[in-house]
């Protein structure tokens, strides 16, 4: 029935688990790094199938190629390639031990995400970005 799809998730269950992740993602360690890109994986892979087909129709990493990624140490890529946005990764302001995200969405509008690594920074920007397309 689902041709080799993941069955989705409920659109609210769904959308409540990317709020969670954005605020994991604010407060996690930078050793916390691959279980949020692994977490952001498998909602993809779980989400709704209108979101499936238009908001998260690239990201198109496959599980063995994103461990690949990961065990070599290449959280930030790791982090881009599952979410498929492009973003600018700075400091963050007065803080040197924070990375913040910087993504502009079609509409020229910035949004900038706070955390402990560039990877959480990518993964947190785009759970934050995902999340208000539930309003």
């Amino acid at each position: 029935m689902w041709r080799g799809e993941l069955k989705p998730l409920d659109a609210n269950l769904w959308f409540a688990q990317v709020r969670e992740l954005a605020r994991y993602c604010s407060t996690a360690p930078k050793e916390s790094d691959a279980q949020a890109i692994r977490r952001a994986y498998h909602l993809v892979k779980v989400a709704p199938l209108a979101l499936r087909r238009t908001a998260l129709a690239s990201t198109q990493i496959e599980e063995m190629e994103l461990e690949g990624i990961l065990e070599s140490g290449r959280m930030l890529q790791a982090a881009q390639r599952t979410v498929a946005i492009v973003t600018k990764i700075v400091d963050a302001p007065c803080n040197s031990n924070k990375s913040q995200a910087i993504f502009v969405d079609d509409a020229e509008r910035a949004d900038r995400f706070v955390a402990a690594s560039p990877a959480l920074a990518v993964i947190g920007i785009w759970a934050e970005y995902i999340s208000s397309l539930a309003a």
